[in-house]
């Protein structure tokens, strides 16, 4: 699948093995400098705000790029209101604030270090070692190889010296056939 929209399932703190794994790189990282990540194909910004969040935690100034090409989920990661289920892998120390029945947002600080924008993974060329950290969870899945291989490349390409690429449990077998 290369064109139209992509499913976007997604929760908070969606694979936790992966965020604990995440969670312990990034804290021994020396704090020189903002940390600047990508959330590649981000759908409604469930997971950019779980970045925001983890890296709130850590006590680590950043700021996110969350990227999507649709429109609509973007409009949803904006508005930053989810139902309850959407947050019931999010550890209970982060803060969540009820707007509505069975309804929730995240917190003002959190939603502040996110900023969203419309961005095709097919059609745009990131900017080149700009972050630290580029995540892209659960979307080459869905592309054939050719362009699972392109898109790889631009996002590594986005990546600092020593950036940390995150991709999804089924996508991590890409780095070790594309030869990067």
């Amino acid at each position: 699948m290369s064109e139209g929209k992509l499913p976007n399932h997604s929760y908070f703190w969606r694979h936790p093995a992966q965020m604990e794994a995440l969670t312990g790189h990034l804290s021994r990282l020396p704090v020189k400098e903002t940390l600047r990540v990508w959330c590649a194909g981000c759908s409604r910004g469930e997971e950019a705000y779980s970045l925001s969040y983890l890296l709130h935690r850590l006590g680590r100034p950043h700021h996110i790029r969350a990227t999507d090409k649709d429109e609509e989920s973007l409009a949803q990661a904006v508005l930053a209101i989810y139902r309850e289920e959407t947050f019931r892998l999010l550890p209970r120390a982060y803060e969540i604030e009820a707007v509505g029945d069975s309804r929730y947002t995240v917190a003002p600080e959190v939603r502040r270090s996110v900023d969203f924008e419309r961005s095709d993974l097919l059609k745009t060329r990131p900017p080149q070692a700009a972050y630290h950290v580029v995540v892209c969870r659960n979307v080459l899945i869905y592309f054939d190889k050719g362009t699972q291989l392109e898109v790889l490349n631009k996002l590594v390409d986005a990546l600092l010296p020593n950036g940390l690429l995150v991709l999804g449990y089924a996508e991590s077998s890409l780095i070790q056939h594309s030869g990067l």
